[in-house]
């Protein structure tokens, strides 16, 4: 008797121990995830401040669409701040151009009407004057494919068909990896997390084969009064 009751509180410590784990693991998790959002906040804030140095130095105007990662890197010290800690595979495969994104507004700006850091005409960065209520609007974001980043250079709002493709700078995914929240740096520097359902839509993913992971549902981007109060800096 004594051996299988031994047993049977052996069982029992086991029961707790698992039990525990499945109350702890979660909220372990979370915890390192908030970690790796300060420090994702962090180094955003410092692409940002990049991006306003090299404004300052031409005359108040945002760099160009093209490669605008490399023409801030002289106002760079540590490309460190171009890696995510919660995306990996970015940094393993060195592709630091790739899971932070410039807003372009739209790639078909002219007929949307959707006005970003760049005019489409001419392919240069538009003057900060021209940028109505500064700590509203986009200027960087976290975009792309959660795995790798790619497709995260250029970021956009939710406007015409969300199909992947149609529009690259609004049908790519926003990056919602930490706790929910997408990364956002505003034009006046500031930066936090933000939920995508709140400034862009329900993707919060986008899959190898360019389906969408969504945090709910359909594809449903927000409604055009509030996602233009983000994207549209003429708005």
């Amino acid at each position: 008797m004594k051996k299988a009751f031994t047993l049977i509180e052996l069982l029992v410590v086991i029961a707790i121990i698992a039990i525990l784990a499945a109350i702890l693991f979660p909220v372990f998790a979370q915890a390192r995830e908030k970690a790796r959002r300060t420090q994702c906040i962090s180094n955003l804030k410092n692409v940002g401040m990049a991006m306003i140095l090299y404004a300052d130095d031409y005359d108040e105007t945002y760099v160009s669409m093209n490669n605008w990662k490399q023409k801030i890197d002289d106002y760079v010290k540590n490309k460190d701040i171009y890696y995510c800690p919660s995306r990996p595979a970015i940094k393993q495969a060195q592709n630091w151009f790739l899971g932070q994104a410039v807003n372009l507004g739209s790639v078909n700006g002219a007929v949307d009407g959707v006005q970003g850091l760049v005019d489409f005409a001419t392919g240069s960065g538009i003057g900060q004057a021209q940028i109505k209520s500064a700590g509203e609007k986009i200027m960087l974001v976290e975009w792309g494919r959660g795995s790798d980043g790619f497709g995260g250079c250029n970021a956009g709002a939710p406007v015409g068909d969300i199909v992947l493709g149609t529009k690259p700078s609004s049908n790519w995914a926003c990056y919602a990896g930490h706790n929910g929240q997408t990364t956002i740096t505003f034009c006046d520097g500031h930066t936090k997390g933000i939920r995508p359902s709140e400034f862009h839509s329900n993707i919060i993913d986008v899959n190898a084969d360019g389906s969408f992971k969504t945090s709910g549902g359909e594809v449903t981007p927000v409604a055009e009064n509030i996602w233009r109060q983000f994207w549209d800096v003429t708005y």
